[in-house]
């Protein structure tokens, strides 16, 4: 009867032991997952606003300095379709020279041209940091570059 007991006490605290051990394993593994899970998305959406902040460099010769500046760009603003073509002539002296050529073709949506990579991305919510619900920083204007000003984020 003692050696019942001895055996049924011995096999709680196996258990109660295993149990704490697997705990105390599985709780920061799982709290890596998730920090992993966060930064990914944190990178995906500073991946998205490094993008439109590129095409709106291009569209109007400088960084969006506001978050509600990038935002009307992305819903209502369009860019240029370029086409670009090179052309290889062969010379009377059997050199090739070699001209690119430009076609303007129209205007595309700014939401259109990164629907397909960023098709999950809220432009509202561009601005917001993911999981914390926190506002990211935005600063653009010019710094000095050598006696030239030079655009920077």
């Amino acid at each position: 009867m003692v050696t019942r007991i001895v055996t049924l006490v011995l096999l709680i605290g196996a258990i109660s032991l295993g149990y704490m051990l697997y705990s105390n394993v599985k709780g920061p593994v799982d709290e890596k997952v998730s920090i992993q899970r966060t930064e990914k998305q944190i990178e995906r959406k500073l991946k998205y606003v490094r993008d439109v902040q590129a095409l709106y460099l291009v569209q109007n010769g400088k960084y969006a300095g506001k978050w509600k500046d990038l935002e009307d760009f992305v819903l209502n603003g369009s860019i240029l379709n370029v086409q670009q073509r090179e052309v290889t002539k062969l010379q009377d002296d059997g050199k090739e020279t070699i001209t690119i050529e430009y076609d303007t073709l129209g205007t595309i949506p700014v939401k259109d041209s990164l629907a397909g990579q960023y098709a999950d991305v809220d432009p509202r919510k561009m601005s917001i940091i993911p999981v914390t619900g926190k506002q990211f920083t935005l600063f653009a204007g010019k710094v000095d570059n050598g006696g030239r000003d030079a655009q920077c984020l």
